[in-house]
């Protein structure tokens, strides 16, 4: 979709696009201002490629991108908004504001919608009806690989896989405890086909799913962990540990993991090097949709 926005008198009307037809690194230059290891545009460019839902702002007479926001989502149940930058010169135009309603209008699908900023954003953000929330933040330059689990537990035998191969929807029920409207397991099944990882804990003598977590990811800067759950008979028993040991594992070559998470589980997940963030979301119920999910 391309739309042109009205701009004040005096500044270059803005194009609003969504899809990267034409974009090169040529015209993505200026951004991630004050980062201390600032993407190359070639990197931006992937970073946007890797991305589920972009949105850009373009000026319509250099056809240079003067801002962007760009989104990871499952289609079904997570969506996390990975960044949004406007470039300093066309800043206090509304620009921003533009680029985050468009970005909300293509995740109308998505049940929660969640992203992280330093609090001095809280204000914008919340103009959009997002909420604070606490999230949890791994940040590295290099990558970090941990140490293998061997998913040992006391109980009963639990093997981890990290693919969806003879999975179907009868082994996994009981997860989503405490959710006022849980997805189904067919639900579950999708938003699990839908992540770009997943590590599985399966009961080895029954083959059901007693725990999974899942990743969404741009393959270059950032991922975010939406879901990491073990059915109650089976915790206390290291699987939450290892699965997010796993998961981590599979993203060791990004700088930037990110998940939301309640205030009692922080010292579970800065044993892992993460460390309390401010999150902003958008929680809606299952199902409660107005559009057709976009790509």
């Amino acid at each position: 979709m391309d739309r042109t926005a009205p701009s004040d008198p005096g500044t270059p009307p803005i194009r609003y696009v969504e899809s990267l037809d034409s974009i090169e690194p040529a015209h993505l230059h200026g951004f991630f201002a004050g980062w201390r290891h600032p993407f190359a545009p070639d990197e931006h460019l992937r970073m946007l490629e890797g991305s589920d839902r972009v949105v850009l702002a373009i000026d319509t007479e250099t056809a240079r991108v003067v801002g962007f926001v760009a989104a990871l989502t499952d289609g079904v149940q997570g969506a996390f908004i990975t960044l949004l930058e406007v470039l300093p010169a066309f800043q206090g135009q509304g620009v921003g504001q533009a680029l985050m309603t468009r970005m909300l209008e293509r995740l109308s699908d998505i049940q929660t919608i969640e992203l992280m900023c330093d609090a001095g954003l809280v204000p914008f953000y919340a103009r959009f009806g997002m909420t604070p929330a606490s999230g949890m933040v791994l940040r590295r330059r290099e990558p970090k690989r941990m140490r293998q689990d061997d998913g040992s537990a006391d109980g009963p035998a639990i093997r981890f896989q990290d693919s969806l191969d003879g999975i179907g929807p009868g082994l996994l029920h009981g997860f989503f405890v405490g959710w006022s409207n849980p997805p189904s397991p067919a639900t579950h099944l999708r938003l699990l086909k839908g992540s770009d990882h997943v590590v599985l804990a399966i009961d080895s003598a029954t083959g059901q799913v007693v725990g999974f977590v899942t990743a969404i990811t741009d393959g270059v800067l950032s991922a975010f962990i939406p879901l990491l759950e073990v059915l109650p008979a089976y915790q206390g028993q290291g699987i939450g540990q290892a699965l997010m040991q796993k998961i981590l594992e599979w993203l060791d070559h990004l700088p930037n993991v990110d998940l939301m998470c309640d205030s009692d589980v922080v010292p579970f997940y800065e044993r892992f090097g993460m460390l309390p963030s401010t999150g902003m979301v958008i929680r809606r119920p299952m199902g409660d949709s107005n559009r057709t999910p976009s790509r």
